[in-house]
């Protein structure tokens, strides 16, 4: 039940309404009564509140029924009524004098909490508008609290929300400074629980909500929730894609977990930092992190509050991508089945989907079959458990395996889909490259220059990203085919050469030596050709099955021979 007392009601009608109820003080009493109950209420709960003569109670509400004011259900004592017309409730309830109505409302909770309990438990946010109205902050905080943690339990969350906001309101009339921060330190943390599983990572509440949390909890000196607003801030600003923010709580996220001693907060610590590294294109420096991590993971150890995939798993799921970006494509594959295997062992729906979404992601580099398996089962899981968040990176990720297997347009159609689910996030840039990839294969360059551009300039917005270097050459791969000029084509591929060297991506830095060298080809230059090739394929010890190495051995191959007789 809303503040009645804030609803307007036009003079002229509320002078009729009351001139119903003035037939008798008892009559109008017994309306102001019910009025503060709510719209409906039962016969229960009005005599215990009223504390007047069972027969004299009846009398009254029969009257109103008669009156045509109330509507009755039932007979006393289990009858209950209904205001006919909301109007009727809120003329007799602003009848009422501010302080009488507060009194009515302060026995109405002690009522509820005291006669009423099991109402009391199952509908807190009753005992909590009761006193809300009733001006008492301190009681009506408590039960706002507990009506919208028992909101959230139920899944109830935009409720709790809504509850936990209310709550918020009260707090400044609380008399004790110290007092008001632990009341709102509890529910920001809890708001906070409630919009991320709500809104979308990168929303301004969660922003708000978890920056006022780190406050509070230095204000208190609480290490162990400031820790988990560390973590949110974290993840608020990584899908802002403000990198160097995401690092400065990464950051600060690992001393705390060093200070407290913490092995699942310093296992956690070591995957954001690894993440953030990844995500900026510095994959050597994340490495060592995500190898810190799982030599610190125990099988036992709970992550009960953490929101995304399990960090343990995660810790073998980034390296199989870097390993691969480094140019170890075989060590890849052994870290890519172990991370299977931890995820199935798990049993935890949406790890498996985050590892089956990275191992496509893995065949998909090296254009393997198996990317359409994994990418099927990640697409399966996410939709049977409605897991949103790795259900638009499962589209695109089985787009691509569709367009790989022939079915080109029916592929390309649900990548689209996906990169227009997904949106903007840490691998927009991942899910565009696999749209540019897939439209270059079925012959449509203007559309992945256009896809290529879109990522490129997310790249930018990351300061670096982990396939920057394949953007730049699938731009220039798209380039070539008509959407520019062999010129602006070498520039391209150069630059995405030049990323792939400085974040010593091997991989990239091959398959981009690839595109050019075949250019270098083209225009009769075998020489640069295999200066540019043989560099890069004679660093690789392993691999050597897999379609780049072996496409690489071949254009090396018949780049040579031209090459020594022009130097002859």
């Amino acid at each position: 039940t809303g503040a009645l007392a804030q609803l307007h009601i036009p003079e002229t009608l509320q002078d009729s309404l009351l001139a119903r109820l003035d037939r008798a003080p008892r009559l109008r009493e017994v309306a102001q009564l019910g009025s503060v109950l709510g719209r409906e209420f039962a016969y229960d709960m009005i005599s215990a509140l009223a504390g007047i003569e069972e027969e004299m109670l009846q009398r009254g509400l029969g009257q109103l029924v008669v009156d045509e004011l109330l509507y009755q259900r039932g007979r006393p004592p289990r009858s209950r009524y209904l205001f006919k017309h909301a109007l009727i409730q809120d003329a007799a309830y602003q009848s009422l004098l501010k302080r009488t109505r507060q009194q009515y409302h302060e026995r109405a909770a002690k009522l509820l909490e005291d006669r009423f309990p099991e109402v009391a438990s199952t509908q807190p946010e009753l005992v909590a508008h009761h006193y809300t109205e009733a001006n008492n902050p301190a009681q009506a905080i408590a039960y706002w609290h507990r009506a919208g943690m028992a909101a959230a339990s139920k899944s109830a969350n935009v409720e709790a929300i809504d509850q936990f906001h209310r709550a918020l309101g009260l707090v400044a009339a609380l008399p004790d400074m110290r007092e008001r921060a632990e009341r709102e330190l509890d529910l920001q943390t809890a708001l906070g629980a409630a919009l991320f599983a709500t809104k979308t990572w990168n929303h301004p509440d969660i922003g708000r909500t978890y920056a006022r949390v780190s406050e509070l909890c230095r204000q208190l000196g609480d290490h162990s929730r400031g820790f988990t607003a560390l973590r949110a801030l974290y993840l608020h600003h990584l899908h802002l894609l403000e990198m160097e923010k995401a690092q400065h709580f990464a950051e600060e996220g690992l001393r705390m977990a060093e200070r407290l001693a913490d092995a699942a907060r310093l296992l956690w610590a070591h995957v954001a930092l690894g993440q953030t590294l990844y995500y900026q294109g510095n994959l050597d420096p994340a490495l060592p992190h995500f190898r810190r991590g799982f030599e610190m993971f125990d099988p036992n150890m709970q992550f009960p509050d953490w929101p995304g995939a399990h960090p343990g798993v995660q810790c073998q799921f980034w390296p199989m991508l870097i390993s691969w970006m480094l140019g170890y494509p075989d060590r890849s594959l052994d870290e890519l089945r172990a991370a299977l295997r931890s995820a199935e062992t798990l049993g935890h729906p949406l790890t498996l989907a985050w590892v089956l979404c990275h191992a496509a992601l893995v065949h998909i580099f090296r254009h393997e079959p198996p990317a359409a398996d994994c990418a099927g089962r990640a697409l399966k899981i996410c939709e049977e458990n409605r897991i949103a968040q790795f259900h638009a990176f499962a589209l695109c990720a089985n787009g691509w395996a569709l367009c790989a297997s022939g079915k080109r347009e029916e592929g390309l159609a649900q990548i689209g889909q996906g990169v227009d689910a997904y949106g903007v996030g840490t691998s927009q840039h991942i899910v565009l490259a696999m749209q540019a990839d897939a439209q270059l294969a079925i012959g449509k360059p203007e559309a992945a220059l256009e896809s290529a551009a879109a990522g490129l300039k997310a790249v930018e917005k990351m300061g670096g990203a982990p396939l920057g270097a394949e953007l730049w050459r699938l731009k220039g791969e798209a380039l070539l085919g008509g959407a520019g000029t062999v010129s602006e084509a070498e520039t391209a591929m150069q630059h995405g050469i030049d990323v792939a060297r400085r974040q010593n991506a091997k991989s990239w830095e091959l398959r981009g030596a690839m595109s050019l060298a075949r250019l270098r080809q083209q225009q009769g230059r075998p020489q640069e050709a295999a200066a540019l090739l043989a560099p890069i394929l004679g660093w690789f010890t392993e691999g050597f099955d897999t379609a780049d190495l072996k496409e690489a051995k071949t254009l090396l191959d018949k780049v040579t021979e031209p090459a020594i007789a022009a130097e002859g």
